[in-house]
């Protein structure tokens, strides 16, 4: 075989290569989330990459775009809750990362969930509890680094306030670590005290389907749409909304 055809079919494999590469672990190439973090920083005295350590990645990178949208799409809470789509996979586990050989997202899925989650939305609702969470891989499993879960309802939390409240009809928009700073306001018991008095509030943000928790739809969240993560958090009062 000629040094020139030789040639021409390592050529051959190596595009082939390419190819097949690009479909197996392409999410969206006009998308890229990494664009919207302010890189790398550090968490008890190491550095943290947007895309994490450990789970998955892009996911990852998702929920650390702590770089605020240019403008925000007003969307109904009913409208996430019974027009959005809904049948991304979800679950567990590396067959449910956005991309890699094991993935069970197909090419599809991939560019229709992008449709969302390039996005910023502001939603309405009545928050009815906030919690901080543990350890995660977006924030390279650091305790103190956490993000708070805040559960936004249609409707405000019954009076007196139960000491569960049902979330089973709610969604979750999360605070991360990387934009608390930036607003002082954002506490817990700021925010708590807004569920309690049925504040109505307008929550904004980056969109992502955060396909790990199925397991609790129908319990703590009615849907695994989230604003992740939020960048304003607004208070209806005397006419007009006030950012908290």
């Amino acid at each position: 075989m000629s040094i020139k055809k030789l040639f021409s079919i390592c050529i051959l494999v190596t595009v082939a290569a390419f190819l097949f590469i690009q479909t197996v672990y392409a999410q969206d190439p006009s998308y890229d989330p990494s664009k919207f973090t302010t890189g790398t920083i550090t968490v008890d005295g190491n550095p943290c990459k947007p895309t994490g350590k450990g789970g998955d990645a892009y996911l990852n990178s998702l929920k650390n775009r702590d770089i605020a949208p240019a403008s925000y799409d007003s969307v109904s809470f009913s409208d996430i809750m019974n027009k959005w789509e809904k049948g991304f996979p979800a679950g567990k586990g590396s067959s449910h990362y956005r991309l890699g050989k094991k993935s069970l997202w197909k090419i599809g899925q991939r560019e229709n969930v992008t449709g969302y989650e390039y996005k910023g939305i502001s939603v309405e609702g009545y928050i009815i509890a906030i919690k901080g969470q543990g350890a995660e891989a977006c924030n390279c499993g650091a305790k103190d680094f956490h993000d708070y879960h805040i559960w936004l309802n249609e409707t405000p939390l019954p009076q007196p306030a139960p000491k569960k409240p049902d979330k089973s009809k709610s969604m979750v928009a999360e605070i991360s670590p990387r934009t608390i700073k930036a607003h002082p306001n954002w506490n817990a018991n700021a925010i708590q005290h807004l569920a309690k008095q049925g504040s109505r509030i307008r929550i904004s943000g980056w969109v992502t389907w955060d396909e790990e928790h199925p397991e609790q739809i129908g319990i703590e969240r009615a849907t695994l749409w989230e604003i992740h993560p939020i960048h304003k958090i607004e208070v209806w009062s005397n006419g007009k909304w006030n950012e908290l």
